[in-house]
């Protein structure tokens, strides 16, 4: 898995879209890698790697916390859920400081228990930036007395999570397509299309998404292409593409609209990318 450049992300309110982690971002501060981890069934530690990219010392706190996808892709902080791995977890250090340049590896530690049933579990490791002032827990204490919730968490600057899936027993998932459809332009927005996403299995599942047009033999992209994941506890996302990359006077009428899954992580017999494709005509 790629490293990414991770870009700032504001705690309050503290929402991602399933795939910020994946994004590369020019100002970003903080590198880390990967910028999501997959412990497989038979594996118990990991490692991170992170680094400070900017030009004076910063300070993080780290924390396990949980996010959930809801039917439009995105995802949005809760307490727990039936899949979190928020227990399953242990991690170190859980606060570090890094001058200018400076690294640090953080290790991770999975432990599996017998009442779980087989598939994924997910949460994220929280990377947060603080004040180098605020070192000492009594300066922390000093000031939560000071400020309201909603102020100590903008005083606690900007932070990045990134997704570590635990697997357990026997993990498999599949994704397809479903339902198709065109939305018009309203309101000053631009014409749409919504494509359902449908999950099965007791993993998440991910693919890259193609959306082109053929018309009159030629082939034109829709969209550029997209990675899409839906987490465990989603059996159905839908996506909504506006139609900005096409041409200036591009019309969809008379052409077929040819939608590509290719899925992630996975092959064909014959060692080629396992792919859906499904034709829709508006």
């Amino acid at each position: 898995m790629k490293a990414a450049l991770l870009g700032l992300i504001l705690l309050v309110p503290f929402t991602l879209c399933a795939d910020i982690v994946r994004a590369q971002e020019e100002s970003s501060i903080l590198f880390v890698a990967p910028s999501r981890i997959t412990m497989k069934p038979d594996e118990n530690i990991t490692e991170i790697n992170v680094s400070n990219k900017s030009s004076e010392a910063r300070r993080y706190d780290l924390a396990i916390v949980d996010q959930v996808m809801n039917e439009e892709g995105m995802t949005q902080r809760v307490e727990t859920f039936d899949y979190s791995a928020k227990r399953l977890l242990k991690f170190v250090p859980k606060r570090f400081t890094l001058k200018s340049g400076e690294r640090q590896v953080i290790r991770v530690m999975a432990t599996r228990t017998a009442d779980m049933s087989d598939g994924d579990y997910h949460s994220h490791l929280l990377f947060r930036e603080v004040p180098l002032a605020m070192q000492d827990k009594a300066a922390v204490e000093e000031e939560r007395k000071n400020q309201t919730a909603a102020q100590f968490e903008i005083k606690a600057l900007y932070g990045v999570a990134i997704p570590i899936i635990v697997q357990k027993g026997q993990v498999a998932s599949d994704i397809s397509i479903g339902e198709v459809s065109y939305i018009p332009a309203s309101d000053g927005a631009p014409p749409h299309i919504a494509v359902e996403l449908l999950r099965s299995g007791n993993a998440e599942a991910s693919t890259k998404l193609n959306i082109r047009l053929d018309k009159g033999g030629e082939s034109i992209p829709v969209i550029k292409e997209q990675w899409v994941p839906i987490y465990r506890e989603v059996g159905k996302v839908t996506r909504r593409f506006p139609l900005t990359e096409l041409p200036a006077g591009t019309s969809l009428k008379g052409g077929k609209i040819l939608l590509e899954l290719v899925k992630d992580n996975m092959k064909n017999p014959d060692g080629t990318p396992a792919m859906v494709t499904k034709e829709v005509m508006f």
